[in-house]
């Protein structure tokens, strides 16, 4: 009911399969997915967050590990932002986990429904505004980690932060353009994906900032109870 209330709507794909998902109009939405099997699992995704915006550039330089047919006709849909800490904390406590009674799933749906009204939708609100995923990324770049505890995909969550960086603005745009394109080549298990970063990088050159990246914010999960 709690995401209901928020105007998300549900889809029931069958075989245990449901989302929640937010349209916001242009492709842009929030979503979260459940998956109930039959041996007692239940496999609940982070809050996701897909802006039209990035993911129409992934879908026109495309990926070499997904074949986008069915994300080109929009029958499926490409996400941008994931809530990497509450995939950390539903692993630690509920991953591969069978649950054995009413009790302890009551116990699940408590945690899950304190997690999405509190740290979840603020998570969400905040990382709605793309300057604001800049901050973060700075910030884990400061931290010595990688785009992937906030962006999606694989290789693809360092395409995305490029077309985030340059969207904002963001004065430090050459220089990750420069830590990647070295980062990239340099790697010889992921050489499958320097045609498409060859790609972006054209794709790059054209795109003109619409964001201040000066206004972007860092949320602080740890103020949220």
């Amino acid at each position: 009911m709690l995401l209901i209330e928020k105007g998300y709507k549900i889809k029931d794909f069958g075989l245990g399969d449901f989302n929640y998902k937010l349209d916001k109009g242009n492709y842009n939405f929030n979503e979260i997915y459940f998956n109930f099997k039959n041996n007692g699992d239940i496999y609940v995704s982070s809050l996701q967050i897909s802006f039209s915006e990035i993911e129409n550039i992934i879908l026109e330089i495309g990926l070499p590990t997904i074949i986008l047919d069915e994300y080109i006709s929009r029958k499926y849909f490409l996400t941008t932002i994931k809530d990497s800490f509450f995939d950390k904390c539903f692993n630690e406590k509920y991953r591969h986990y069978s649950f054995k009674s009413e009790t302890e799933v009551q116990e699940f749906s408590d945690w899950l429904i304190h997690y999405l009204n509190t740290k979840g939708l603020a998570f969400v609100e905040h990382y709605s505004f793309l300057p604001n995923v800049l901050a973060k990324m700075n910030q884990l770049m400061e931290e010595g980690k990688y785009w992937a505890d906030i962006l999606s995909g694989q290789v693809d969550n360092v395409f995305r932060g490029l077309i985030i960086s340059k969207l904002c603005g963001d004065k430090e745009f050459g220089n990750k353009l420069k830590y990647w394109n070295e980062k990239i080549y340099a790697n010889e298990n992921i050489k499958e994906w320097i045609p498409y970063f060859e790609k972006l990088k054209e794709k790059l050159k054209i795109i003109e900032p619409k964001y201040n990246a000066a206004d972007g914010t860092i949320l602080n999960f740890e103020n949220i109870t």
